[in-house]
Protein backbone atom coordinates (compact mmCIF):
# COMPACT_ATOMS: atom_id res chain seq x y z
CA UNK A 1 0.00 0.00 0.00
CA UNK A 2 0.79 3.40 -0.71
CA UNK A 3 0.25 7.05 0.82
CA UNK A 4 -3.06 7.14 2.25
CA UNK A 5 -3.64 3.12 2.17
CA UNK A 6 -4.03 3.19 -1.53
CA UNK A 7 -1.73 1.89 -3.66
CA UNK A 8 0.45 4.50 -6.58
CA UNK A 9 -2.49 3.36 -9.15
CA UNK A 10 -5.77 3.85 -7.08
CA UNK A 11 -4.13 7.46 -5.77
CA UNK A 12 -3.45 8.12 -9.81
CA UNK A 13 -7.05 6.57 -10.81
CA UNK A 14 -8.73 9.32 -7.95
CA UNK A 15 -6.36 12.09 -9.47
CA UNK A 16 -7.78 11.27 -13.55
CA UNK A 17 -11.12 10.87 -12.05
CA UNK A 18 -11.05 13.79 -11.05
CA UNK A 19 -9.88 16.02 -13.89
CA UNK A 20 -12.19 14.32 -16.13
CA UNK A 21 -15.14 13.77 -14.43
CA UNK A 22 -16.72 17.23 -14.51
CA UNK A 23 -19.79 15.81 -13.63
CA UNK A 24 -18.53 14.80 -10.21
CA UNK A 25 -18.48 18.23 -9.28
CA UNK A 26 -21.42 19.08 -10.96
CA UNK A 27 -22.94 16.68 -8.53
CA UNK A 28 -21.38 18.06 -5.24
CA UNK A 29 -21.81 21.59 -6.46
CA UNK A 30 -24.70 21.58 -9.31
CA UNK A 31 -23.72 25.31 -9.88
CA UNK A 32 -20.39 25.18 -9.98
CA UNK A 33 -17.91 24.57 -13.06
CA UNK A 34 -14.47 24.07 -13.08
CA UNK A 35 -11.68 23.00 -15.57
CA UNK A 36 -8.64 20.95 -14.73
CA UNK A 37 -5.81 21.06 -16.86
CA UNK A 38 -1.83 20.04 -16.29
CA UNK A 39 0.56 22.07 -17.53
CA UNK A 40 4.68 22.12 -17.63
CA UNK A 41 6.50 23.64 -14.19
CA UNK A 42 6.74 27.18 -14.48
CA UNK A 43 9.81 29.45 -13.26
CA UNK A 44 8.16 29.94 -9.95
CA UNK A 45 7.95 25.98 -9.42
CA UNK A 46 4.33 25.65 -8.10
CA UNK A 47 2.96 22.49 -7.55
CA UNK A 48 -0.49 24.00 -8.67
CA UNK A 49 -2.29 27.12 -9.29
CA UNK A 50 -6.23 28.18 -9.26
CA UNK A 51 -7.40 30.93 -11.56
CA UNK A 52 -10.81 32.47 -10.44
CA UNK A 53 -13.39 33.13 -12.91
CA UNK A 54 -15.76 35.92 -12.56
CA UNK A 55 -19.29 34.80 -13.63
CA UNK A 56 -20.78 37.24 -16.29
CA UNK A 57 -23.62 39.48 -15.14
CA UNK A 58 -25.87 38.95 -17.84
CA UNK A 59 -25.43 35.35 -18.20
CA UNK A 60 -28.83 33.80 -17.33
CA UNK A 61 -28.62 31.34 -13.71
CA UNK A 62 -29.87 28.52 -15.74
CA UNK A 63 -26.05 28.16 -17.11
CA UNK A 64 -23.18 26.60 -15.73
CA UNK A 65 -20.37 29.01 -16.41
CA UNK A 66 -16.58 28.15 -15.32
CA UNK A 67 -15.95 29.26 -12.29
CA UNK A 68 -12.26 28.64 -11.97
CA UNK A 69 -9.19 27.41 -14.21
CA UNK A 70 -6.91 24.54 -12.02
CA UNK A 71 -3.32 24.09 -13.07
CA UNK A 72 -1.51 21.48 -12.09
CA UNK A 73 2.30 21.61 -12.69
CA UNK A 74 4.41 18.51 -13.35
CA UNK A 75 8.39 18.63 -15.20
CA UNK A 76 6.90 17.61 -17.82
CA UNK A 77 3.52 17.96 -18.94
CA UNK A 78 2.44 14.59 -20.11
CA UNK A 79 4.33 12.63 -17.70
CA UNK A 80 2.59 12.26 -14.13
CA UNK A 81 3.95 13.01 -11.05
CA UNK A 82 3.92 11.10 -7.86
CA UNK A 83 0.15 10.32 -7.60
CA UNK A 84 -0.34 11.45 -4.26
CA UNK A 85 1.68 14.94 -4.78
CA UNK A 86 -0.19 15.64 -7.40
CA UNK A 87 -3.77 14.56 -6.24
CA UNK A 88 -2.82 17.11 -2.87
CA UNK A 89 -2.03 19.60 -5.25
CA UNK A 90 -5.46 19.09 -7.10
CA UNK A 91 -7.29 19.24 -3.61
CA UNK A 92 -4.98 22.53 -2.48
CA UNK A 93 -6.30 24.40 -5.35
CA UNK A 94 -9.92 22.99 -5.40
CA UNK A 95 -10.31 24.60 -2.00
CA UNK A 96 -8.79 27.75 -3.64
CA UNK A 97 -11.64 27.10 -6.27
CA UNK A 98 -14.29 26.39 -3.58
CA UNK A 99 -13.08 29.86 -1.45
CA UNK A 100 -13.72 31.76 -4.84
CA UNK A 101 -16.80 29.79 -5.42
CA UNK A 102 -18.40 30.44 -1.77
CA UNK A 103 -17.47 34.22 -1.86
CA UNK A 104 -14.81 33.95 0.43
CA UNK A 105 -11.83 35.72 -1.77
CA UNK A 106 -12.29 39.69 -1.06
CA UNK A 107 -11.07 42.46 -2.86
CA UNK A 108 -8.75 43.41 -0.64
CA UNK A 109 -7.69 39.66 -0.51
CA UNK A 110 -7.09 39.40 -4.49
CA UNK A 111 -4.97 42.71 -4.06
CA UNK A 112 -2.78 41.33 -1.68
CA UNK A 113 -2.46 37.87 -3.50
CA UNK A 114 -1.55 39.52 -6.58
CA UNK A 115 1.16 41.89 -4.90
CA UNK A 116 2.63 38.12 -3.42
CA UNK A 117 2.41 36.79 -6.73
CA UNK A 118 4.56 39.63 -8.36
CA UNK A 119 6.65 39.54 -5.54
CA UNK A 120 7.14 35.97 -5.95
CA UNK A 121 8.06 36.13 -9.57
CA UNK A 122 10.27 39.27 -9.02
CA UNK A 123 12.36 37.02 -6.49
CA UNK A 124 12.58 34.06 -9.11
CA UNK A 125 14.07 36.31 -11.98
CA UNK A 126 11.04 36.64 -14.06
CA UNK A 127 10.49 39.62 -15.97
CA UNK A 128 7.82 41.44 -14.85
CA UNK A 129 4.96 44.15 -16.85
CA UNK A 130 5.30 47.23 -15.33
CA UNK A 131 2.01 47.49 -13.18
CA UNK A 132 3.49 43.53 -11.34
CA UNK A 133 6.92 45.35 -10.90
CA UNK A 134 5.32 48.52 -9.11
CA UNK A 135 3.44 45.62 -7.05
CA UNK A 136 6.68 43.76 -6.37
CA UNK A 137 8.72 47.14 -5.22
CA UNK A 138 6.36 47.57 -2.06
CA UNK A 139 6.80 45.92 1.29
CA UNK A 140 3.81 43.37 2.45
CA UNK A 141 1.73 44.57 5.11
CA UNK A 142 0.64 42.23 8.12
CA UNK A 143 -2.40 42.53 7.00
CA UNK A 144 -1.90 41.46 3.62
CA UNK A 145 -0.31 38.65 4.83
CA UNK A 146 -3.02 37.68 7.42
CA UNK A 147 -5.51 37.78 4.24
CA UNK A 148 -3.26 35.76 2.29
CA UNK A 149 -2.53 33.14 5.50
CA UNK A 150 -6.02 32.94 6.15
CA UNK A 151 -7.11 31.91 1.93
CA UNK A 152 -4.48 29.49 1.93
CA UNK A 153 -5.60 27.76 5.13
CA UNK A 154 -9.03 27.46 3.84
CA UNK A 155 -7.97 26.22 0.68
CA UNK A 156 -6.18 23.47 2.78
CA UNK A 157 -8.94 23.10 4.60
CA UNK A 158 -11.72 22.95 1.49
CA UNK A 159 -9.28 20.40 0.31
CA UNK A 160 -9.32 18.01 2.89
CA UNK A 161 -12.77 18.02 3.38
CA UNK A 162 -13.07 17.06 -0.56
CA UNK A 163 -10.35 14.33 -0.42
CA UNK A 164 -12.55 12.71 2.88
CA UNK A 165 -15.73 13.51 0.71
CA UNK A 166 -13.42 10.81 -1.98
CA UNK A 167 -12.68 8.29 0.81
CA UNK A 168 -9.42 8.83 1.89
CA UNK A 169 -8.84 8.41 5.80
CA UNK A 170 -5.02 8.93 6.03
CA UNK A 171 -3.93 12.23 5.91
CA UNK A 172 -0.02 12.13 7.40
CA UNK A 173 1.49 13.53 3.74
CA UNK A 174 -1.35 15.35 3.03
CA UNK A 175 -0.71 17.26 6.60
CA UNK A 176 3.34 17.52 6.43
CA UNK A 177 2.86 18.83 2.72
CA UNK A 178 0.39 21.49 4.47
CA UNK A 179 2.73 22.25 7.27
CA UNK A 180 6.06 22.36 4.24
CA UNK A 181 3.33 24.46 2.15
CA UNK A 182 2.48 27.26 4.83
CA UNK A 183 6.12 27.10 6.62
CA UNK A 184 7.27 28.47 2.76
CA UNK A 185 4.59 31.17 2.92
CA UNK A 186 6.11 32.44 6.26
CA UNK A 187 9.62 32.45 4.90
CA UNK A 188 8.01 34.53 2.16
CA UNK A 189 5.96 36.89 4.36
CA UNK A 190 9.35 37.46 6.08
CA UNK A 191 11.20 38.39 2.82
CA UNK A 192 8.42 40.12 1.47
CA UNK A 193 8.01 42.76 4.41
CA UNK A 194 10.22 44.67 3.40
CA UNK A 195 10.55 46.60 0.04
CA UNK A 196 12.61 44.97 -2.45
Amino acid sequence: MGAMGHTEEQLRAMFREWIEDADDTAARHPEWRVKVHTHSRDAVARTGYCEPKERHPDAPASVRTLNAVIWIYRDDQNTPGPAMRELVALAHEFGHALSHMRGKQTPNYKAAVMKYDAKLAAASGTHLEADAAALASQPMTEAEQDLVRDEECRAWDYGREELEGRGLTDFRKFDEWRAEAMAIYERNFERFSSAT
